[in-house]
């Protein structure tokens, strides 16, 4: 939850309860990064926390991790859960990953569901680079580009007749990359041993309403945010339809293309 969404006001509530894909996400996340006893981490866009702590738990004994986020509500919500899982060595910072401006002193960065949030990914692995310590590794769980039913169902929604008008203008607040074009992000960013893996994630709900309370929870913030109350309503209408329909023969699967982006710095 970075960049432009500080302008972005998040159920930190709402995204507890409906979470527990992305938590799965990090998790295989954290496999990879395969955090060390004593190892400092930086958590970027830590969300709720859930992955900052298991990244907590995994550096004992000696190690922190600093988990980093541009909501305050999310924020609050971390700290009441790091609270309760007894976690002493996190430390969390209100900030936007975009600004990130720290040099040296951390053995991994770690993101999970957070960085296509960001609007220039070229400038934040930049920034991502120099907050590693030589031989320091980065692990990012993202979004990817294509074959996105849940973002099929927002164009069509927006293009309606009764919402096209209130959209003229309005900035698309992911960035999802190729493979190639985030290894090539990578590479100019300074880093090495770049891997990239793309794999299309089913998740499944027993329920619309299920469905539509997981798209609310982060994806569909910006598109509500940006439309006057009496239209949030329409819109909401309008895009469970469309979801519905481009899901097909399977309307409550939702098939996530997602890339897990493994790299280090030389």
């Amino acid at each position: 939850m970075d960049d432009h969404d500080h302008k972005l006001v998040w159920d930190a509530s709402l995204y507890q309860e409906n979470s527990s894909f992305q938590f799965s996400l990090g998790l295989d996340a954290i496999a990879r990064l395969a955090p060390r006893p004593g190892e400092r981490v930086l958590d970027i866009g830590c969300g709720n926390g859930a992955t900052t702590a298991e990244l907590a738990r995994r550096v004992l004994p000696g190690g922190e991790v600093v988990g980093m986020d541009v909501s305050s509500e999310m924020l609050a919500q971390a700290r009441a859960n790091i609270d309760e899982a007894g976690l002493s060595n996190v430390r969390l910072v209100h900030q936007d990953m975009a600004t990130l401006a720290i040099v040296g002193g951390f053995d991994a960065v770690f993101s999970n569901s957070s960085v296509h949030w960001v609007s220039r990914l070229d400038d934040l692995y930049r920034r991502v680079h120099a907050a590693l310590v030589p031989g320091g590794r980065v692990v990012v769980q993202t979004g990817a580009a294509g074959g996105n039913a849940l973002v099929d169902a927002l164009h069509d929604a927006m293009a309606e007749p009764l919402l096209a008008t209130l959209f003229a203008g309005f900035t698309w607040p992911w960035q999802f990359c190729t493979p190639a074009e985030a290894e090539r992000i990578l590479e100019e960013a300074g880093f090495s041993a770049i891997s990239v893996e793309a794999h299309d994630k089913l998740t499944s709900f027993p329920t619309e309403a299920a469905l539509i309370g997981y798209c609310r929870a982060a994806a569909l913030i910006p598109f509500l945010s940006h439309l006057p109350e009496p239209r949030r309503p329409v819109f909401l209408e309008c895009f469970a339809r469309h979801l519905l329909a481009r899901n097909g023969a399977r309307p409550l699967d939702l098939v996530m293309p997602r890339l897990f982006i493994l790299a280090a710095k030389p």
